[in-house]
């Protein structure tokens, strides 16, 4: 298994802040919008409590899995779905 290099979880950490599902630098979020987040590395897990449900799995490149849009009013998943490339097949 390949290792994640800290640039490349901080790629992936500023496309999930913006909300930049396609990786196009296209934001889809409002400012103060709060969001819960965790990562694989065990540097940052959710706070205790979190209600927030999933929205989505993130990589340098943009979203790799989405359960939902985070603000629906900016962007619904049937918009979502369109312009974002059809990931590879296993």
């Amino acid at each position: 298994m390949r290792e994640t290099s800290l640039r490349e979880i901080h790629a992936a950490c500023v496309r999930m802040i913006r909300a930049d599902y396609g990786g196009d630098d296209q934001s889809h979020t409002r400012d103060g919008t709060q969001i819960a987040f965790r990562d694989k590395l065990g540097i940052r897990d959710f706070p205790a409590g979190n209600e927030m449900p999933f929205e989505a799995a993130w990589s340098p490149d943009g979203a790799v899995c989405v359960a939902r849009a985070r603000i629906s009013e900016l962007l619904t998943l049937g918009e979502l779905a369109s312009p974002i490339r059809i990931l590879p097949t296993p």
